[in-house]
């Protein structure tokens, strides 16, 4: 008799229970070999028609073999018997690991991030893909006085827990520092907490999502994480395209719009004022909240500051900002503003993540922002980002005009280079880093695929003599993947 068979042979009156005995003819069939390591046991729902009983039984049976070693669940494939190899392993060998962890596959965010931070370390690539500024930027005699006078302040209460929302001190800073009150602020461990934190306080999975195309890679990543469905929106020099939004936001239950209105990263673009009037517009008339990034909004060079889109309409826009890119990323201080019930429920969200942002840091922010040495610091890396914009811009101009075009932001630290050509842009990123450069590529930056071959380069990180020969060898490496793609067309293989 099958396993099957015997399945529909379960006595539901029985002293044992049913979910018992569903446990007991699998295992059976699994000792004898008619199930073999490997072979995938039918879905939940169909052991459940087997048997004649609720769905919930037959989940509780497969829940309670996997806790005890015999089969092992693979997201969107199915359970499957446990291959026993991996109880004779020894205990201090890694190898069962790869049979009990669900099988991932890294999204582009994730290769790229990686890529990014590897770059960084690689003395044998000039490290055009990494954003955020290089230590000689970052003022850690500032940190040290300032730090060093909290602790002397207050001793070891500079180490004790502190609120979900920010020391009290650092917020009222932040407050200031943005034209808030203090209880609309909360402080977060870096705008990507903030980002995470936004989308799973407000989406869930299968909702509509607008989101600007292209745009910052973690907001692609938090959205991916809690199963959003993403709209791309195409950006241009005036930002999002707010009336393909207002097209998308009549068809769809939108819940939000994630963007970024100043200095949006990889362009460089503000959202213009009739268009953030617009924005708003359409988030009132719709009821969705607008998520804006504003984390490269204080490094402005050039051009009119529209000023805070929140200041439009506080209560549907929320606001992650950071001093990643401008105090230092691995302090992890950042902050959100929103207004009403939904800054209650952002600290809730973030209380299961972590209770609240180290306490240390925030006291020594809050010194380093009353002592007003923020605003000098802010303006002498601005000159600095400044300076890499210009001689990026002109290395572009000699290595890459016949072939792509690219913007011009007033501000922050990244520009998007626009191939002419459409080219794979992993084969891409793979012969740059074979001519020692690295790139952010286009599919990083999107939702989906992109629509034409696309590149973020960073001009803040580089040291400034090496921006010339970076962009020389992104240039060489299209040429040979150009030179490549057409001697296929030429010549196809068979």
């Amino acid at each position: 008799m099958s396993y099957t068979d015997a399945l529909k042979d379960i006595n539901r009156t029985a002293d044992r229970s049913v979910t018992q005995q569903i446990i007991d003819v699998i295992s059976a069939a699994i000792a004898s070999g008619e199930l073999a390591p490997g072979d995938r046991l039918p879905a939940t729902r169909e052991i459940a028609e087997i048997v004649g009983v609720n769905h919930l039984t037959a989940v509780r049976a497969y829940r309670r073999m996997r806790e005890h070693g015999q089969v092992t669940a693979r997201v969107g494939a199915g359970t499957f018997v446990r291959d026993p190899r991996t109880v004779d392993a020894p205990a201090d060998e890694p190898e069962w690991q790869r049979y009990v962890l669900p099988p991932t596959t890294p999204s582009a965010y994730t290769r790229a991030a990686s890529s990014a931070y590897d770059a960084a370390s690689d003395p044998g690539l000039i490290p055009l893909a990494v954003g955020y500024p290089p230590t000689r930027m970052l003022p850690d005699a500032l940190w040290a006085r300032h730090t060093a006078d909290a602790l002397e302040d207050l001793g070891a209460g500079a180490l004790q827990y502190g609120p979900i929302e920010g020391v009290p001190a650092f917020r009222e800073q932040l407050a200031h520092l943005q034209g808030e009150e203090p209880d609309d602020v909360m402080v977060v461990n870096g705008a990507m907490q903030g980002l995470s934190l936004a989308a799973r306080a407000l989406i869930r999975p299968g909702e509509a999502v607008a989101v600007e195309s292209p745009t910052f890679m973690g907001t692609v990543e938090v959205l991916r994480q809690v199963g959003a469905r993403m709209i791309p929106i195409p950006v241009d020099e005036d930002g999002i395209d707010v009336d393909e939004l207002a097209r998308i936001a009549v068809r769809e239950d939108l819940r939000a719009v994630f963007l970024q209105a100043r200095l949006q990263n990889p362009t460089g673009y503000d959202l213009s004022p009739a268009r953030a009037e617009r924005l708003v517009e359409l988030a009132r008339r719709h009821a969705f909240f607008i998520i804006d990034d504003e984390v490269w909004a204080e490094l402005r060079f050039g051009g009119d500051d529209p000023g805070p889109l929140r200041d439009l309409a506080p209560a549907h826009v929320i606001t992650v900002g950071s001093f990643s890119k401008t105090l230092g990323g691995g302090l992890r201080l950042g902050w959100m503003r929103a207004s009403g019930d939904m800054i209650e429920r952002l600290a809730l969200t973030k209380h299961s993540d972590d209770l609240h942002s180290p306490t240390l840091t925030q006291h020594a922010a809050a010194r380093l922002l009353a002592a007003g040495d923020y605003p000098e610091h802010l303006a002498r890396i601005r000159d600095e980002y400044l300076r890499g914009r210009d001689l990026m811009l002109d290395a572009l101009d000699r290595h890459l005009r016949p072939v792509a075009r690219w913007t011009e932001p007033q501000g922050g630290s990244s520009i998007l280079v626009t191939l002419d050509a459409d080219l794979d842009d992993r084969t891409l990123l793979a012969e740059a880093e074979r001519c020692g450069v690295s790139v952010v590529p286009g599919s990083a930056l999107t939702s989906g695929p992109p629509a034409s071959t696309m590149v973020r380069l960073a001009y803040g990180y580089v040291e400034p003599d090496a921006i010339e020969t970076g962009v020389r060898r992104l240039a060489q490496a299209i040429r040979a993947v150009g030179a490549e793609r057409r001697a296929r067309q030429a010549f196809p293989l068979s």
